[in-house]
């Protein structure tokens, strides 16, 4: 196999680093050691590494922003039961709505903070995302006409 065609293929298969693998093999066995070789296996392994934190990242933006709409829901099933008064803290929640309440899985456990006023409220999450683009301070939020807002 030529080495321009093993790297498209490599390309292909999204950079995996098995074909580096395989092809670094295939040139030892050989006793010829190229460091194309070596280097398309090193940057396979690096996208590798980088690709899997990105998703690792987005996967906990989502489950915060679940955590954000858990809540949100429970506030308004709150007001609902109290003349459309909304819940004065988030611990007013406990224990008829949650056991413990929903954290930040992107920060060190932070608990959304509560805005509110006579009949609105706004869940805001305290931790600072900084993931594929970043997330603009304030966000994610929760208001009940809007429902879980990532961006302005």
């Amino acid at each position: 196999m030529s080495p321009a065609f093993l790297l498209v293929v490599q390309l292909i298969l999204g950079g995996t680093g098995l074909i580096g693998l395989l092809w670094f093999w295939k040139a030892a066995r050989q006793r010829r050691f190229a460091a194309l070789p070596l280097g398309i296996l090193l940057l396979s392994l690096v996208l590798a590494i980088v690709a899997s934190g990105w998703r690792n990242r987005a996967l906990l933006a989502l489950e915060c922003a679940d955590g954000l709409q858990s809540l949100g829901l429970a506030m308004e099933l709150y007001a609902q039961n109290h003349q459309g008064t909304p819940a004065h803290t988030l611990d007013d929640l406990l224990p008829f709505y949650f056991d413990e309440l929903p954290v930040c899985s992107l920060e060190d456990g932070s608990v959304p903070t509560l805005e509110r006023s006579e009949s609105n409220f706004t869940l805001v999450c305290a931790g600072r995302h900084r993931g594929l683009g970043g997330t603009p301070e304030g966000f994610p939020r929760y208001t009940p006409s809007l429902g879980v807002q990532v961006r302005p």
